[in-house]
């Protein structure tokens, strides 16, 4: 029965058995939340207060240093090594966003809020966020299946480090064991789908075969990795402007033949019509700079988030479904590139300000984006009008200016 199935059906068929062992083990956690966190405040001790730490506040960090360092290696080879390496970027972002709009959602307090557990084991905890499911968990969760992908010791080393991570947030009491099997549920789902058979091939193809994919996909996921590492605090507006400065350098030594064998950085990215060589990552990025330069934190992300993943998927839409009906004031937009680029922004942002808010400065955001912005003959690029302009609705309306 299963061999007759065609790869979309067996996906489905997946998917299905996939969500019925979730039950299971979302139930199994719920059981031993209450033995465990008994057992876990009941036994502590220095040294597995310092140990915890350590993992999951300093090697969970270098774990993902590691992986930027493979798909750094990936990248700098041909486009075949750059389409392994989309599943573990895309599984990473993916688990760590609706990990966040989970917590939004459910909003359960953390174990260390409701036991009497005296003074904090982690000093670096902060307590603006609930407790399920885990963030930690989920992102390295989703990176297991990806990197068993590209190397079995490689996927397997970092499947115990994400182990011990778990282990280590629940006896922190930062978690309990619930929201343990909830981070597992969605890290390890989510890895399962970008590295199914049917989903990566078709991935890879696009990547190999389609400028505008991957140059939608790096804008998405650079925004994604920005706001990430900046809320972690690993990633500063000064390390951001840094870049950026950099890269225009680059562009310039690039443009005059300086460098004439590193062409290879931005020419699988580069439109035929770019002038400068990186001209759509350089404005990007200082679209990214007067973002977090401008406005307050979560303004800057929702920014940010809406210029990555609303751009992105608005252009998209336009090429995946060309035929569809046309934006009146944009010929190459489409209706349904911007229905469906606002409701992912919706859903990125929606776990950093009030929902409406996030309805309505993404919306004004992704229309910004469609209408082609000209001031006699200056050409204002959305790369820069996105993030201003949904970030100064946003500000707009978290401040109360409106009312």
């Amino acid at each position: 029965m299963i061999a007759r199935l065609n790869d979309g059906q067996r996906f489905l068929a997946g998917v299905g058995v996939w969500g019925l062992l979730s039950l299971g083990w979302l139930g199994l956690g719920q059981w031993l939340d209450e033995p465990v966190l008994g057992w876990m405040a009941e036994h502590r001790h220095p040294w597995l207060d310092v140990g915890s730490v350590v993992l999951t506040e300093w090697l969970f960090p270098l774990g993902l240093l590691g992986l930027v360092g493979v798909m750094l290696y990936q990248l700098s080879h041909t486009l075949e090594h750059q389409s392994r390496a989309q599943p573990a970027v895309l599984s990473f972002f993916t688990a760590w966003v609706v990990a966040f709009v989970l917590k939004s959602l459910f909003a359960t307090a953390r174990p260390m809020m409701t036991l009497p557990v005296g003074e904090l084991t982690n000093p670096f905890l902060t307590l603006n966020s609930s407790g399920f499911p885990s963030a930690h968990t989920a992102t390295a969760m989703a990176l297991v299946l990806p990197l068993w992908r590209l190397n079995p010791w490689l996927g397997g080393g970092y499947g115990v480090l994400a182990g011990l991570i778990s282990l280590g947030r629940v006896y922190q009491l930062v978690h309990s064991p619930i929201d343990i099997a909830g981070g597992m549920v969605l890290g390890l789902g989510v890895g399962g789908l970008f590295t199914n058979g049917w989903v990566s091939a078709n991935a890879g193809r696009l990547w190999r075969e389609h400028l505008e994919w991957r140059r939608q996909l790096v804008h998405c996921l650079t925004g994604l990795g920005v706001v990430f590492f900046h809320a972690q605090g690993w990633l500063s507006w000064g390390m951001i402007l840094g870049v950026l400065l950099l890269g225009v350098g680059f562009s310039v030594l690039l443009r005059r033949g300086w460098l004439p064998d590193w062409h290879w950085v931005v020419e699988p990215f580069d439109r035929v019509r770019d002038d400068h060589p990186g001209r759509g990552a350089i404005l990007y990025a200082v679209g990214v700079v007067l973002a977090m330069g401008l406005f307050p934190t979560v303004v800057a992300y929702v920014a940010i988030l809406t210029l990555a993943i609303g751009d992105s998927v608005c252009h998209l839409g336009a090429v995946v479904r060309p035929e569809g009906r046309k934006l009146p004031w944009h010929p190459r937009r489409t209706w349904l590139g911007l229905l469906i680029g606002w409701g992912f922004s919706v859903v990125a942002c929606v776990g950093f300000v009030p929902w409406w808010v996030a309805v309505v400065a993404t919306g004004v955001g992704v229309v910004a984006e469609s209408v082609p912005w000209r001031v006699g003959g200056l050409y204002l690029d959305d790369n820069v009008v996105v993030p201003l302009v949904t970030g100064g609705v946003c500000w707009w309306l978290m401040s109360g200016l409106w009312s």
